[in-house]
């Protein structure tokens, strides 16, 4: 079977801890009740406070969602390139969501975190050991095993 060239995938950037509809409706509704104690309490600041924070973190744009292509020579993050020697290592956390971590070398490059659609975890993982090493983290297998354990996963 022939080597693949290249991998591409549309994928959702930075979205660990994306709050879904139901934990929005959820989170207002707490809101609510906290902003009425509050205001019960006659304390308005405090009130005003809790409510802008919640309109804020409610107003927050969608994921934005971006080509992302792995060449031999270079990952492409929508229009951005990157050669592989701008990380120093990745790592894929499988679950519901397969996500993949990309670590930088430098501190001018922030961590990329990448949703994973279209391929599967292994497939990425063999293609990107070529050229980067993967992190093996021990907690992420405890992880595994707790979430198998309790059906979570």
């Amino acid at each position: 079977m022939a080597e693949p060239l290249s991998l591409s995938f549309k994928a959702d950037l930075d979205v660990i801890g994306k709050p879904s509809r139901k934990a929005k409706v959820s989170l207002s509704i707490a809101t609510i009740i906290i902003a009425a104690i509050l205001l019960l309490c006659k304390l308005y600041y405090f009130a005003g406070i809790v409510i802008l924070g919640v309109v804020a973190f409610l107003l927050e744009p969608p994921p934005k969602r971006r080509m992302v292509r792995f060449t031999q020579k270079e990952v492409h993050l929508g229009e951005k390139r990157f050669t592989y020697e701008n990380f120093k290592s990745f790592w894929i956390s499988e679950g519901r969501k397969n996500i993949l971590f990309l670590e930088p070398t430098g501190f001018y490059l922030l961590p990329i975190t990448l949703v994973i659609s279209g391929y599967e975890a292994s497939e990425i993982k063999e293609f990107l050991s070529k050229h980067l090493p993967e992190k093996v983290y021990e907690s992420e297998r405890m992880i595994v095993f707790l979430e198998r354990l309790f059906g979570i996963r």
